[in-house]
């Protein structure tokens, strides 16, 4: 299991390389930012499905008509689709800025996120009726404080651009040539 989800980390780093390396030579490239849009949107469905029906499981009798509206999922899936885009496009745009270094940082915060995920997934502290939820929030922000800061202590000490200048007027006029 964990090295199918290693796998398939490695596929999708692969595929922001490809993404990074492509973009500027075709159109078709396009296609990326896409694929990606379509799996965070069923990523983000999933567990926005799971966590509205663990809310409307927990709190509200399932004849009553707010847990018939907690569960369907139409309002989910367009908040889905909408989240896919946003995220997709950030990635895509922030990834063509990246340098080597932030490439190996976000390779190992996906393998980091594999090895924190299974690990919480193997304690049995969790019931399994909030377990879903529970296990991707909490994988989610272990990973993501623990790779803030090394991201930026990796970026505090990589050397500034060479654009940069002591006076804000004469970097924008560097900068803009």
């Amino acid at each position: 299991m964990v090295l199918k989800q290693i796998l398939v980390a490695t596929i999708g780093f692969i595929v922001l390389i490809l993404w990074y390396s492509g973009y500027q030579v075709s159109c078709l490239i396009l296609v990326i930012p896409f694929l990606i849009g379509v799996i965070l949107a069923k990523a983000n469905f999933e567990y926005s499905n799971a966590r509205k029906k663990c809310l409307a499981d927990c709190y509200f009798n399932q004849d009553t008509m707010i847990h018939t509206l907690l569960t369907k999922k139409v309002f989910v899936l367009l908040l889905s689709i909408l989240s896919g885009i946003f995220l997709s496009t950030i990635l895509i745009l922030n990834i063509i800025t990246f340098n080597i270094s932030d490439f190996i940082l976000l390779f190992m915060d996906m393998i980091f996120i594999v090895m924190i995920y299974n690990y919480i997934q193997k304690t049995q502290f969790l019931q399994n009726n909030i377990k879903y939820p529970i296990l991707k929030n909490t994988t989610s922000i272990i990973s993501s404080g623990i790779f803030m800061i090394i991201f930026l202590l990796v970026s505090f000490y990589q050397t500034p651009p060479l654009y940069i200048q002591d006076d804000l007027v004469q970097t924008i006029h560097i900068a803009s040539n």
